[in-house]
């Protein structure tokens, strides 16, 4: 039996086809013994008529009907219908954080609030809080332009567009970096946004409309979440995190922000008599190491089929875990510990786990007669390459893979839509102190079965995945810390299955 949830969207061929049966039933009902209803009669070229009027009609229909429906609905479509229940596409935001004044003087200077810098690329760039400042002290400052391209990792050169007194032309972006600029919202991530309205429908003052007011009280904000009654009736936790950047990893709200547009948001909007946390989460660092079962090279023995793993014998592996770095000469040259002896030609990578930059690089000398070993690569591994760190001790590298990129950029992926872990495990507060969303329906919290998920879903040559060892447990203080954690990646690394 045909789903009735299914929409049927006949052709002009199986229209032609209906009509050209009903007419030959129809005439052998009346007496006529063989009908002649095939290709070239008066029925057929009329039946085919039908069948291009009809198909043309059905498609429309169809087109019509996904239009109305929010998980097929496409652009125009899906902003209307989104507009309907009060959402939008949410607008590109700026990215906020600290440069490092530099002066000639020892003593303050005015820094005038609104003073523009520029980046390399010519993006604007404004003073938040004027005032006087000291040499070496940190300044507020926000982008004028929006999108993810303000995001400006630390030690970034900024110019001044007029340098104030005593002030050097150029400063250099503070520790942490310029973070929270995000481009215009996607449709899909609109879809999703739909999706979860229809789902847990905000009203009343529940949950999801607290976790709504939350979102959209600053671009900065990626998702809300809400601990209901916490802290005993009439209480919860809001809890905001933010998106990732390219070369940074962490979910944190900045606390200026949390105070001036997220928190005065949500207690603004609910009832004087709820008493009411707003806070952002706390980074918790996760390294993990992957197992893959990929395609192997044509150059192993026997040769494979090629599209998974470069080398024949893919380097370095390690028994009981991933392969480190134990010492480093330079960016290019460094030793590793591994089971077994590298092979000039064989190619490695690495991830940086400061700034998340992916790096490949081929074997060129081959040093030492048992494990560490030291290799020379052909292109240099960074910590941060804007710094001209090298790679650290301690760092892992990892045999490369033709789709090798795809898999890192999954398990990022994977991270950028972690929620927030558990605030507390006191018995007398759960489970209505529970976590909203709840994280086994979304916005998981811990590095689990879904990272393989992911790594199934980025390849069809992914044949099985793995945890190489078992990565950390995202921890859920017994009492309360004040902001619960979240996990955001570490060191990375894939061997094989």
């Amino acid at each position: 039996m045909a789903d009735p949830k299914e929409f049927v969207v006949k052709t002009r061929e199986q229209i032609r086809g209906d009509y050209t049966r009903t007419v030959k039933n129809g005439l052998i009902n009346l007496g006529i013994a063989n009908p002649n209803v095939s290709e070239g009669s008066l029925d057929y070229i009329r039946g085919d008529a039908l069948g291009a009027f009809g198909e043309e009609i059905y498609n429309l229909v169809s087109i019509k009907a996904n239009a109305q429906l929010p998980d097929s609905a496409l652009d125009d479509d899906l902003i209307r219908l989104a507009k309907i229940v009060g959402l939008d596409l949410r607008p590109a935001g700026p990215s906020q954080g600290f440069l490092v004044l530099q002066t000639s003087v020892t003593v303050p200077v005015a820094i005038p609030g609104g003073a523009q810098l520029l980046d390399p690329a010519g993006l604007s760039y404004e003073v938040l809080v004027g005032g006087a400042y000291a040499s070496g002290e940190l300044v507020p400052i926000r982008a004028v332009d929006t999108g993810a391209r303000t995001n400006l990792p630390e030690g970034t050169t900024l110019r001044w567009s007029s340098a104030p007194p005593f002030v050097s032309a150029v400063a250099l972006v503070a520790s942490g970096g310029l973070l929270g600029g995000v481009d215009q919202e996607t449709i899909e991530g609109l879809r999703a946004r739909l999706l979860d309205y229809y789902r847990n429908p905000p009203g009343g003052g529940n949950w999801s409309q607290v976790n709504l007011t939350a979102e959209n009280s600053s671009t900065f904000v990626q998702k809300g979440f809400t601990y209901p009654a916490v802290y005993g009736p009439s209480t919860m936790h809001v809890v905001v995190v933010g998106a990732p950047t390219a070369t940074n990893k962490s979910r944190t709200v900045p606390s200026d922000v949390v105070e001036t547009a997220v928190k005065p948001a949500v207690i603004g909007a609910h009832p004087e008599y709820a008493d009411i946390v707003v806070t952002s989460a706390d980074s918790y660092v996760v390294s993990v190491a992957f197992t893959l079962s990929l395609p192997s090279s044509r150059k192993a023995s026997p040769p494979g089929p090629g599209g998974g793993w470069l080398d024949g014998t893919p380097w370095p592996t390690k028994s009981g875990g991933p392969a480190p770095v134990t010492a480093t000469n330079s960016s290019v040259d460094f030793f590793v510990a591994a089971d077994a002896a590298p092979i000039v030609g064989q190619q490695i990578c690495y991830v940086s786990p400061a700034n998340f930059k992916f790096y490949r690089a081929k074997i060129t000398q081959v040093f030492g007669g048992g494990s560490p070993y030291r290799v020379v690569v052909d292109t240099g591994f960074f910590l941060n390459d804007a710094t001209n760190t090298s790679i650290q001790v301690g760092d892992w590298v990892f045999p490369d893979a033709e789709r090798m990129d795809v898999y890192v950029a999954a398990v990022l992926s994977a991270f950028s839509s972690m929620g927030p872990a558990e605030k507390t495990t006191i018995p007398g507060l759960l489970p209505r102190a529970y976590r909203k969303p709840q994280k086994e329906f979304s916005w998981p919290s811990q590095v689990d079965s879904y990272f393989l998920r992911a790594l199934y879903e980025s390849g069809e040559e992914v044949f099985d995945a793995g945890f190489l060892t078992s990565p950390a447990t995202v921890p859920v203080n017994p009492g309360y810390q004040l902001a619960p954690f979240i996990a955001v990646p570490g060191q990375l690394a894939f061997y094989p299955q």
